[in-house]
């Protein structure tokens, strides 16, 4: 999960400082991690159900 955090950290990053989507400033900075925040849920989502997948069959196993 923390690397989820930390690629959803260092992308949104470069995505701000590399194109003209946000302007360069604080509020393009936030503007840019707050669009970013529905693709941060729905990893950490998928993250939690791999895990459980992962524990359950080692479990079952």
């Amino acid at each position: 999960m923390w690397s989820t955090l930390a690629y959803w950290l260092w992308t949104n990053f470069g995505t701000w400082l590399m194109s003209n989507m946000y302007s360069h400033d604080a509020a393009g900075f936030l503007d840019c991690y707050l669009a970013a925040l529905p693709f941060l849920r729905n990893a950490l989502i998928a993250n939690i159900i791999y895990i459980l997948i992962f524990y359950l069959v080692q479990k079952l196993s």
